[in-house]
């Protein structure tokens, strides 16, 4: 169960996500560590298991990266926005 706080920074960061070209780790490094190709497969599995689609690195810096993808929740039908981080991976209706 996500906090407020998660949910928050999840909403706040959906505009990156919209924004973000970075549809793969080199397009947004030039190299990276074995811990990030480690970290981006988690993100594609994550993808995959919620049947995602158009999964981004939405933030980066030479140490960590953010990632979103959006889903559609197949209970209600709605739009959801899941946003990754190094602590939590955090979903939130795109229309709130």
């Amino acid at each position: 169960m996500a906090t407020k706080e998660q949910e928050n920074r999840a909403r706040a960061n959906y505009s990156a996500y919209r924004r973000s070209t970075w549809t793969e780790l080199y397009d947004a490094y030039d190299s990276f560590s074995k811990g990030k190709v480690d970290a981006w497969r988690y993100c594609r599995s994550l993808c995959e298991k919620y049947n995602g689609r158009d999964l981004k690195v939405v933030h980066k810096n030479c140490h960590k990266f953010t990632a979103g993808f959006e889903y559609t929740d197949p209970e209600t039908g709605e739009i959801m926005f899941m946003y990754i981080t190094k602590g939590s991976d955090t979903a939130v209706p795109v229309s709130s």
